[in-house]
Order: C-alpha cells, then sequence, then structure tokens
C-alpha cells in the first residue's frame, strides 16, 4: 500500500508541471532532511509531466535532490 506524502491542488490555468514544483518548493525541507537510510522517492506521475521541465526545476531549488547515492 502507498500512501501519499503531500497533495497540492491548483488553480486550472497551472500546469501540472508548474504545480509539482510548487509543491516540492513547499515542502523542500522533507527532502532535505531525508533520512539517509532511505535510498531514494518515488514520484508517480501521469503522461502530462515533462521530465525534463522537472528535473531542472527541482536542480534550481535544491541541486542535491537529484544524486544517486
Amino acid at each position: 500500500m502507498v500512501l501519499p506524502f503531500f497533495t497540492h491542488c491548483t488553480k486550472a490555468n497551472i500546469s501540472d508541471d508548474a504545480g509539482l514544483l510548487e509543491m516540492l518548493r513547499e515542502n523542500i525541507g522533507y527532502f532535505r532532511s531525508k533520512p539517509m537510510n532511505i535510498p531514494k522517492i518515488t514520484i508517480l506521475l501521469d503522461q502530462g509531466y515533462h521530465p525534463e521541465h522537472l528535473t531542472q526545476g527541482l536542480e534550481k531549488v535544491y541541486p542535491q535532490i537529484m544524486r544517486l547515492y
């Protein structure tokens, strides 16, 4: 069973990518304080998102977020 850690609602004129980046920015403290014994965090998305755009946006907010251990 998978339970969501965060939810975020936006107005209809906000893109899915922008909404996800807003949610991640608002909760960036969680990602910065993630215990080292949790090797990765998985974000499940549908086809409406653009991974390249999200990766660039996430790296601006928290450059170490994409680091592999």
